[in-house]
């Protein structure tokens, strides 16, 4: 028995390892600047602190096709504790709706398991990187964690056990619809599921709540513009593919070259799997007792976790399918291939395939784990450093360099209770441009411009794309920390900065170590500045000292031509 208990423990430290070490990357990494949807919080603050009588309703207003309840309170509540809306401080926060998650795993988990070891690669699966476009955007992970974290916690208070307080699944029910649109797909689920339980008067009862909220949350309802439509029946192609990609879409972490590919073989495997099992599980009558067809709490969260993929692929349908496989949706991908293993854990009964199933995911998911700890390491860096410059060159110049390329850019009235964070002090811009004022570009340094808009991603900017790649660098260039200002040549006191790729920068230069001299560094960015002559200069920071390096002078961004200077 004390062995048990010891070995118990050692097995819950385990689980908390990924827990602690994924929440030390985002405290780390959370940045106090608004990114792209962002914006609507802000919004919403200015509303509601102007008309606090509307406040109810400006909580549950219409945010493009969703109800965003809870990333506006917890906003509001931020800005009454600190003054100010801070993202960073709702991103941290927002890490907890991911523990919840974890938590409403473990609840389906130990529904039908007692072996504490098997819900270790649950934890190293959800708590990795994987979700870090979730879990690193303030008012995603208030929408698209807490949309699945509640409809879970909805069905398991309507599983049989539960029967006595099964109506805490209703305001788990609404709080999933009012995280995200994708929570809504729980009220039909949970109703089904009570219908096969034969449990008549809750059914009854869940289905007039059902009928009512729909019609009061869809009350002056309208799709947004991101909805489109195809004709039928060109749809219902459109969404079956989708919808197998996005089964399969935790895949897509294995490549971004192939993920669609990739996603539609694994998506087609787990769906045939569960059909497998519902084959069997009909042929054999003696599991049904009084229920009209038996389906487990594993089973239902699984069809809940399809049928919100299944809405997805329904408001994207005028988009391509690999649309579905856009990263900030991956906290569905994980979830679905999560509940994959649960439902396929609790149909196992020999303790030796179980085994053996366990040995396979554990490996699946600490690959998974370790490679999105490798893979995603530059794309962060890489989106915190143009997060960085945004919150420079929007306060001095009114408009932002990476947000907002095919849409006019936020009034600056919009961030009247928000203060951007100052990373570059007027000390350090001085200083870099100070050090190239009467610098000459080295011979060694290539420089070279390139125009990007005949490339299909760059067609729907509103603005030119630009490109800028550097190469022959001096060995003294720092990895990483380094940000690329374009220096007015009339009026240099207040340049504007750009973010910088390593073209080298990847897992095997940090395993060897290799020398990063004469490697290569790009930007791309929209012309939305004047077309004037400017001095471009690659600066960073060593040791609190400010250095820069000058790579190109007088360059003309109206004359986006592939040269050399």
């Amino acid at each position: 028995m004390r062995a048990n208990v010891l070995l118990s423990v050692v097995y819950i430290l385990i689980i908390m390892v990924p827990v602690f070490s994924f929440g030390i990357f985002i405290f780390k990494h959370a940045l106090n600047v608004p990114y792209n949807d962002d914006e609507a919080l802000l919004y919403s603050l200015n509303q509601i602190i102007t008309a606090p009588s509307d406040s109810f309703y400006l909580l549950f207003e219409q945010q493009n096709d969703h109800r965003v309840f809870f990333s506006r309170l917890v906003s509001l509540i931020i800005k009454l504790m600190y003054g100010k809306m801070n993202f960073r401080v709702m991103i941290i926060f927002g890490y907890l709706n991911l523990v919840l998650l974890g938590y409403a795993f473990f609840l389906i988990f130990k529904s039908a398991n007692t072996g504490l070891a098997y819900f270790i690669p649950v934890a190293v699966l959800l708590f990795s990187p994987i979700v870090y476009a979730t879990h690193l955007w303030a008012i995603t992970s208030f929408e698209y964690t807490l949309a699945i974290t509640f409809s879970l916690y909805c069905l398991i208070f309507l599983q049989p056990s539960k029967q006595k307080v099964w109506y805490w699944s209703i305001p788990f029910a609404i709080a999933a619809t009012v995280s995200n649109l994708d929570g809504l797909s729980v009220i039909p689920v949970g109703l089904v599921w009570l219908v096969t339980q034969k449990r008549k008067k809750e059914s009854i009862l869940f289905g007039i709540f059902a009928v009512l909220y729909v019609i009061i949350f869809f009350t002056d309802f309208h799709f947004s513009i991101a909805s489109k439509f195809p004709p039928f029946p060109q749809i219902i192609g459109i969404v079956f593919k989708a919808f197998v990609s996005y089964c399969g879409s935790i895949l897509k972490v294995l490549s971004d070259s192939y993920g669609l590919a990739l996603s539609t073989v694994a998506g087609t495997f787990f769906l045939i799997v569960l059909v497998v099992i519902n084959i069997v599980k009909f042929f054999n009558r003696s599991q049904w007792r009084d229920v009209l067809f038996p389906l487990s709490i594993t089973e239902i969260c699984f069809l809940e976790l399809l049928a919100c993929g299944l809405m997805i692929a329904i408001g994207r349908a005028g988009d391509v399918a690999g649309s579905m496989l856009a990263i900030r949706f991956q906290v569905y991908a994980v979830s679905t291939f999560i509940l994959f293993y649960l439902l396929v854990l609790s149909a196992l009964k020999d303790d030796r395939y179980k085994r053996y199933f366990f040995i396979w995911f554990l490996f699946c998911a600490i690959a998974l784990n370790a490679l999105s700890y490798s893979k995603y390491d530059k794309a962060i860096a890489v989106h915190n450093d143009e997060l960085k410059v945004d919150s420079y060159n929007f306060p001095n110049h009114a408009f932002f360099l990476y947000q907002y390329t095919d849409t006019k850019d936020p009034n600056i009235a919009l961030y009247q209770h928000y203060e951007f964070p100052g990373f570059f002090s007027n000390g350090d811009i001085e200083d870099w441009y100070n050090k190239i004022k009467a610098a000459t570009v080295s011979s060694d340094i290539q420089f070279t411009i390139e125009n990007l808009n005949h490339l299909p991603e760059y067609q729907k900017w509103k603005y030119p794309a630009i490109s800028f790649q550097v190469k022959s660098l001096p060995s003294s260039v720092p990895e990483s920390d380094v940000y690329l200002a374009l220096f007015n040549c009339d009026k240099p006191g207040k340049p504007f900065l750009v973010a910088v790729r390593h073209e080298n920068r990847n897992w095997l230069n940090k395993i060897t170590k290799s020398s990063l001299a004469g490697s290569a560094r790009s930007v791309i960015f929209p012309q939305k500045m004047a077309g004037k002559h400017y001095d471009v200069a690659l600066c960073w920071k060593n040791r609190r000292i400010n250095n820069s390096i000058l790579v190109a002078r007088n360059v003309n961004l109206d004359k986006i031509i592939k040269t050399r200077f």
